[in-house]
């Protein structure tokens, strides 16, 4: 087998792209690691905005059984 010039620069051509293609995947995989973190505090804090709602409603709900507060403002 020969190794000739067009052999050479296909090789060196996949290896300059795979450089570009490694470089790329480096970066996001580094920004990929905060993501469950950042996931994690959203969803806490969606939670607990969720469960003050549940908690506020509830309330509003017993007093209007109660007749202590009217239809329109709940």
């Amino acid at each position: 087998m020969e190794i000739n010039a067009l052999f050479t620069s296909l090789v060196a051509g996949t290896i300059f792209l795979l450089g570009f293609l490694i470089t790329g995947v480096l970066s996001d995989y580094t920004e990929s690691e905060k993501s469950p973190s950042d996931l994690t505090a959203s969803l806490k804090s969606e939670a607990r905005r969720f469960l003050d709602f549940q908690k506020s409603f509830t309330n509003s709900l017993l007093d209007w059984f109660h007749k202590k507060e009217i239809t329109k403002s709940t």
